[in-house]
């Protein structure tokens, strides 16, 4: 193990010494993240007796937290640095004045330690996974799109209640998580009259969420999909994820970006802003779509500018914040519910941001500090070590508690993890929004082992009970174990 934590850990070390122009800094260190990605699939790093490619477990923070972690900081990260040195792929390019390579490498190297330390923490929890202790009994067709309809209706009752929101946010995306899965079973198992069903409020939510005004919900969706169907289809999967790519990028993301403030600050009523949003992304020519998409990727598609300015802020005009941050989300944790006096959440957490001056006060904008940043505000290179080490050990954990209360990887991380805590892992936000949503998923979870417990539902694993490789039998048409990955 020792070895292999060296490893990921050698290019911070390796690249001081050899680069000391910024430019050659920063190239290194995104090229470094990559390194640690791929490095990070093999079965040599992982010591698994998991003899099977990481393809077939791809929802796995194994695997998906370091696809998310090089989409949005690695390619993201390359379109800015790019930009900032007065280059552009389209012809485009968007001044920035803020730019300087030498925060810029320093911001690099720290998300770089960054990716590193959460890898190391995978790594010391480790990547087996035993057999599962419990198991569902079954799961006949459709009733994970029963699951889907009753989540929705329960969120869609919380919400109405104060102090719920969050708890109904985490309810539906159990409710969108569901219907993926069902569509992965009906396609490998060739259940092909309940996939027609299934597909039905797949096309629902995807809608919901294309006119909510936030642009990456449904490129996530997209993208859990894939990550289930691949294993069973890849080419099919890989050319229809290329072809949905450039339909998000040339025509759905300008959309997002017309619609969002006419929702969100205008107040314009939702069929209008729809409509007017269509109209407005109809009429840009090719080359407009193009710079509307450098122009806010290279602005948007990272963290380094706010990053940059706590760079500045911390600790040369504050101190380190310390435990701070901590004991702040650790009131995250108690249920609005219980505490009504418990503070506004997003009020706290905005308060540093108005300090390091990333926006003010009179912005419309949230824009609040990720979990990366928050590590490196309460002290720096150090503190943001213990925090990702931390982070990538609880990633870990979780999963593979999941896999072992509900029968192996199809329902504990395609459904279970994926729905209540792959954001909050793998896009992680600031300490407050991350305990609090992680806190109100460990909840989710025990509550729903309990009643499947209560219920018969959820039964241990070596129990009696008729089982077959073959669900399509039609004598036992959906048992559960030819579902545990």
């Amino acid at each position: 193990m020792v070895a292999r934590l060296v490893l990921i850990f050698s290019p911070l070390v390796i690249g001081p010494v050899l680069f000391d122009i910024p430019e050659y800094s920063i190239a290194w260190s995104l090229a470094a993240s990559v390194f640690i990605a791929s490095v990070a699939q093999t079965n040599w790093f992982r010591e698994s007796a998991y003899d099977k490619s990481f393809t077939h477990s791809l929802l796995r923070p194994g695997s998906m937290f370091h696809i998310l972690f090089v989409s949005y900081h690695i390619i993201g990260g390359t379109i800015y640095a790019v930009n900032g040195s007065g280059h552009s792929l389209f012809g485009t390019v968007v001044s920035d004045l803020t730019y300087d390579p030498t925060f810029m490498s320093k911001c690099q190297r720290l998300m770089l330690l960054s990716h590193a330390s959460v890898t190391a923490g995978m790594k010391l929890v480790g990547f087996g996974y035993n057999q599962p202790q419990f198991r569902l009994r079954s799961i006949p067709p459709y009733h994970l799109t029963v699951v889907s309809f009753v989540s929705l209706g329960i969120s869609r009752t919380a919400v109405s209640f104060s102090g719920l929101g969050h708890f109904a946010d985490t309810v539906a995306a159990i409710s969108a998580t569901a219907i993926l899965v069902e569509i992965y079973m009906c396609l490998r198992y060739r259940r092909y009259g309940n996939l027609a069903v299934a597909l039905v409020p797949l096309g629902m939510n995807l809608i919901n969420q294309a006119v909510s005004g936030w642009k990456g919900l449904v490129l996530l969706t997209v993208l859990t999909l894939a990550a289930l169907l691949y294993n069973l289809m890849p080419k099919r999967v890989l050319l229809a994820g290329t072809i949905f790519l450039f339909f998000w990028a040339l025509y759905f993301y300008p959309f997002g970006l017309a619609l969002r403030p006419l929702l969100w600050y205008k107040a314009v009523p939702q069929n209008i802003a729809v409509e007017m949003s269509i109209n407005k992304t109809l009429s840009l020519s090719f080359e407009e779509r193009l710079n509307v998409i450098w122009a806010s990727f290279s602005a948007r598609a990272n963290d380094l500018v706010q990053f940059r300015k706590y760079i500045e802020f911390v600790p040369a005009r504050h101190p380190y914040y310390g435990f701070d941050i901590v004991r702040n989300a650790l009131i995250a944790l108690i249920p609005r519910t219980f505490s009504p006096e418990k503070p506004d959440m997003e009020v706290v957490s905005m308060q540093r941001v108005y300090e390091a001056g990333v926006v003010s006060k009179q912005a419309t904008v949230s824009a609040k500090s990720s979990f990366y940043q928050d590590a490196y505000l309460s002290g720096g290179e150090w503190a943001m070590i213990v925090a990702c080490v931390s982070l990538g050990m609880l990633m870990m954990a979780t999963n593979r508690l999941c896999e072992r209360l509900f029968g192996g990887y199809h329902i504990g991380t395609c459904l279970v993890y994926t729905s209540l805590f792959a954001t909050a892992f793998h896009l992680p936000q600031n300490f407050e929004y991350f305990l609090g949503s992680a806190g109100m998923s460990v909840f989710l979870v025990l509550a729903i082992f309990f009643v499947g417990r209560s219920t018969g539902w959820i039964v241990r694993f070596s129990d009696p009970e008729v089982r077959t490789d073959d669900v399509r039998s039609a004598r036992v048409p959906h048992r559960i174990s030819a579902l545990i990955g």
